[in-house]
């Protein structure tokens, strides 16, 4: 499910992006070891307490030493290490090899299927997959096959059919449309989901990702008991309730809030507006990259520039700094970019992000390198050099050489039916003493014939005016 909330080319109300191409948002979860799990007991990698590490290293590097093919030993060693961590492994006959977490699931992979181990080589499989196979199309096991990360998803659960993270990691590679097949039928990503919650109630990444799967906040799911039905706002409270630290259901959750005042009650009993969520992320999140939204979204809620709002951690921040906290967590962040130069007034205006002074011109132009079929960013920045008495400016984007003419000739090409586009155009061919101009699609233009068709006040007139003329 995809919220935004704007208005066509008004960027003052930035975007609140509630799930993002299926990547942004999405819980997957990672096996920590293979004992009965508590709820909160298999998530991720940090909740193993780092005082015990040591001690159950060297129990587990004993156990491998002395039997190398001690699956429950081998994945309790893996689980220990850290993501960069490497580690010497000894064996009886005094070989040493140096291991670490990607190379220990490979050996785990490469042993010989039984009854004893089948739970650990299922859990190796989505490990693998879910620790190493980001942005990644293939990864080579030991026995010399190529696997996809859906491929390794499919066999640990070909494996362990109860393997409910498997399930839920599986579906996160899915489209809405897809289907995959496991365990003799066809299966939907939302069915997925589903299946996880029925196999473990107490997986807090399951109810997260299956409201995402909703495609509307008065959609509702029925679980797999047959009697429970839960709208995207209750799937998220379940999350937040099942794991209070680290959930990004806080976030998801205040982007379905109605306004800023509505309330939502936690299933702790816990009374939050949108304000509330989006610091409580902010504040159990601080290290995921994500956050980012909230910084934004906070920001975007604050209805004066000179407001000032204190994270829970008691650190000030006003609505400026928030949008360049929201850059630096997340250099990709388009709203947040936007939002900061809508922000500041004057085009040479700057800003401290990363330790550098970033102006409004460089805001404008970032924006075109990130989303470059965006007509509104070539107008917005051909506008403000106008407003800035630069009308013939040249500035390089991406290593070319471009005019505010030539900006506002590329907002045409993009969208040829926005008056606003041609108003302006009007006017950079009047400071330039320019009568004609070849657009980039070819057609001939005359400033005459915009000033005359500009002067029809119907947009629908001028809409179709225009389809005509291109």
């Amino acid at each position: 499910m995809i919220l935004i909330k704007r208005n066509n080319y008004n960027f003052s109300k930035a975007f609140k992006i509630l799930n993002s191409y299926y990547n942004k948002c999405l819980y997957t979860t990672n096996i920590i070891n293979n004992n009965k799990q508590t709820p909160n007991n298999n998530k991720l990698l940090n909740i193993i307490n780092n005082n015990n590490k040591s001690k159950n290293k060297s129990l587990y590097l004993n156990e491998v030493k002395e039997n190398p093919n001690n699956s429950v030993a081998l994945f309790n060693l893996a689980s220990s290490l850290e993501s960069n961590e490497s580690i010497k492994v000894e064996t009886k006959d005094g070989s040493v090899s140096e291991e670490n977490r990607k190379s220990i699931y490979l050996k785990i992979l490469n042993l010989e299927i039984n009854d004893e181990n089948r739970a650990d080589i299922s859990n190796s499989y989505n490990n693998l997959a879910y620790q190493y196979m980001e942005g990644i199309p293939t990864i080579d096991l030991l026995n010399g096959e190529k696997k996809t990360k859906r491929e390794l998803y499919l066999k640990s659960i070909e494996l362990n059919k109860d393997n409910s993270p498997s399930y839920n990691n599986l579906a996160n590679t899915m489209h809405p449309s897809e289907t995959v097949h496991v365990n003799g039928r066809d299966w939907k990503k939302r069915e997925l989901y589903l299946k996880s919650i029925e196999l473990d109630p107490h997986d807090s990444n399951a109810y997260h990702n299956l409201a995402n799967s909703l495609q509307s906040s008065n959609e509702e799911v029925t679980l797999n008991d047959g009697v429970t039905k839960m709208t995207a706002r209750d799937l998220y409270l379940k999350s937040i309730d099942l794991q209070p630290y680290g959930s990004n259901s806080y976030f998801n959750l205040a982007v379905l809030m109605g306004s800023p005042d509505e309330v939502v009650t936690l299933l702790n009993g816990t009374k939050m507006t949108e304000k509330d969520l989006y610091l409580k992320d902010i504040d159990v999140n601080a290290a995921s990259k994500n956050v980012s939204y909230s910084y934004n979204n906070l920001a975007n809620l604050m209805p004066s520039s000179n407001e000032v709002v204190h994270l829970l951690d008691g650190r000030p921040f006003s609505k400026k700094m928030l949008y360049c906290k929201a850059i630096e967590i997340d250099g990709t962040n388009v709203e947040a970019y936007n939002n900061l130069s809508i922000l500041l007034k004057d085009i040479n205006d700057q800003v401290p992000i990363n330790g550098k002074a970033v102006s409004k011109l460089d805001l404008l132009i970032k924006l075109i390198q990130m989303d470059p079929t965006n007509p509104i960013y070539y107008y917005n920045t051909a506008l403000n050099l106008v407003k800035s008495n630069q009308a013939q400016q040249v500035i390089k984007i991406n290593g070319d050489r471009m005019t505010p003419l030539d900006l506002v000739a590329k907002s045409i090409d993009l969208n040829p039916k926005e008056p606003n586009f041609f108003r302006l155009f009007s006017k950079l061919m009047d400071i330039n003493g320019i009568e004609k101009i070849v657009l980039l699609n070819g057609k001939t233009i005359y400033n005459t014939d915009i000033k005359t068709k500009l002067n029809i006040k119907s947009d629908n007139g001028i809409f179709s005016i225009f389809k005509k003329l291109f």
